[in-house]
């Protein structure tokens, strides 16, 4: 069974609302189909930065979805598992081993530095989309993500929207697609990486000390010292994933959206003092280098 990551585009405004099926008993509920990407819709941030939760398009019995589906049976199967030739990984920054410095860095701000992987997809992706050659700046993404959540109360007949701020630290950190697909990416070479201003920065537990709080300023919407035009690039996009999969399935999405990111995968292996004539095990995938 694959678990795959991918980078997908995905507007609610671009769904066609549905129906629930209605049927009589669990049975007639049809088989998973390994073929469905399943794409999560994600919260709009406005203009105040706080997550608007209300975003998700309702299917016509009012029961919201928060995911979308691409069928992969429409695509051609890759000719191998490789979405870009190994030539032209060579040639790309995030193939480029991080210096003694970035992994210093990342153990000042651990919560941030845990999205490396999911950096990396992206950065493999967008030149699988069109070529660019981007390292995508965590420093953006997590500086101009949401700075306030909203919850909904009631009194006195009266529906209140209350907001409260969200705590983006180098300790507590979740925002990462929201700001993805509000805000887009931006390369390195525009905004370098400067964890300094993240609440939390360098902290060190002990017992009884107070975790960090609060969440960083945003950074001007601008490159830094001549880093060029500062031009986003990706809003709207966002993760996808397939559950009980196949190599099938795998060369289907490596067609349509590029670069997966494997965590999990069932195997079966021959035995034949087993009733079933296999063993079949499963297997957690850790952070891998795509």
């Amino acid at each position: 069974m694959f678990n795959k990551l991918l980078l997908v585009f995905s507007f609610c405004a671009f769904i066609l609302s549905k129906k629930a099926v209605i049927v009589d008993d669990a049975k007639d509920i049809p088989k998973h189909n390994p073929d469905l990407a399943l794409i999560g819709r994600y919260e709009r941030i406005n203009d105040d930065d706080v997550l608007i939760y209300s975003d998700y398009c309702e299917t016509e019995d009012d029961n919201d979805s928060r995911y979308s589906y691409f069928d992969l049976k429409s695509q051609q199967p890759a000719e191998t598992l490789l979405a870009i030739s190994e030539d032209e990984l060579s040639k790309l920054k995030v193939e480029k081993e991080r210096s003694q410095e970035e992994l210093a860095e990342s153990s000042k701000c651990f919560k941030v530095s845990q999205y490396w992987k999911y950096q990396a997809l992206i950065a493999y992706a967008a030149y699988f989309i069109n070529g660019s050659d981007i390292l995508p700046s965590l420093t953006y993404l997590v500086s101009n993500g949401p700075k306030y959540d909203s919850y909904i109360g009631e009194r006195n007949g009266i529906t209140y929207s209350v907001k409260s701020e969200i705590d983006t630290t180098c300790e507590d950190y979740y925002y990462f697609w929201e700001s993805v697909f509000h805000n887009g990416i931006v390369d390195q070479s525009c905004i370098p990486e400067d964890f300094t201003n993240i609440p939390g920065y360098n902290y060190e537990y002990w017992y009884g000390k107070p975790r960090p709080e609060g969440s960083p300023p945003r950074v001007e919407e601008e490159c830094v010292d001549g880093g060029g035009a500062f031009n986003p690039q990706f809003k709207g996009y966002g993760r996808g994933s397939i559950t009980g999969g196949n190599i099938t399935t795998l060369k289907e999405a490596i067609t349509k959206y590029g670069p997966v990111l494997i965590t999990q995968v069932s195997y079966a292996i021959d035995d034949s003092t087993q009733p079933d004539g296999f063993i079949l095990y499963n297997k957690h995938i850790p952070d891998q280098k795509l």
